[in-house]
């Protein structure tokens, strides 16, 4: 089984976006009458490009969060999905931090783990998703074709991978 020329990986993916609030938020709503704060998750896709299968279990998004499993079984081979982050309030929202976490530099060997804006571009602390607008998100799980039977693992294996982009008040 140790050099296999593929891999079946069963992933469970916890896809948090947290959407968090200023350290003075109920300073912000009492001081700015009449604003509202609505930043939700909306709208996941799986990307139809994907070559590996996969299926949303949970999608808790009033919770933030997004839990899918899916078998990437050979080099090349990636499950990907976009979601909105939707800005329906009044006030423009700022991300603070981004932590994308879960890949081991054992799995860092055989698979890439990005989370880009859809055009492809990097998600940048102190980026601006303005009142009214909408931002989306592109997260992709891929093994690499450039890879030995020695980056393998042994077995098959559970990873467990978590974003979390942490949004607060642009003022």
């Amino acid at each position: 089984m140790k050099n296999r020329s593929y891999l079946v990986i069963v992933l469970l993916l916890l896809f948090m976006l947290t959407l968090g609030y200023a350290a003075t938020n109920s300073d912000i709503k009492e001081s700015i009458k009449g604003s509202r704060w609505s930043v939700p998750i909306k709208n996941i896709r799986v990307d139809d490009n994907s070559t590996a299968v996969g299926k949303i279990v949970d999608d808790n998004l009033d919770e933030g969060n997004l839990t899918y499993n899916t078998n990437i079984e050979k080099p090349g081979d990636f499950y990907g999905f976009k979601a909105d982050i939707v800005n329906d309030g009044t006030i423009d929202a700022k991300i603070d931090s981004i932590n994308v976490a879960g890949l081991l530099e054992r799995h860092k060997r055989y698979l890439e783990y990005t989370v880009t804006y859809q055009d492809g571009t990097e998600i940048k602390i102190n980026d601006i998703i303005k009142a009214n607008t909408k931002k989306t998100v592109y997260v992709k799980l891929r093994m690499k074709e450039d890879i030995e039977a020695e980056d393998l693992p042994n077995e098959e294996e559970q990873i467990d991978l978590s974003l979390q982009i942490n949004l607060v008040s642009a003022r």
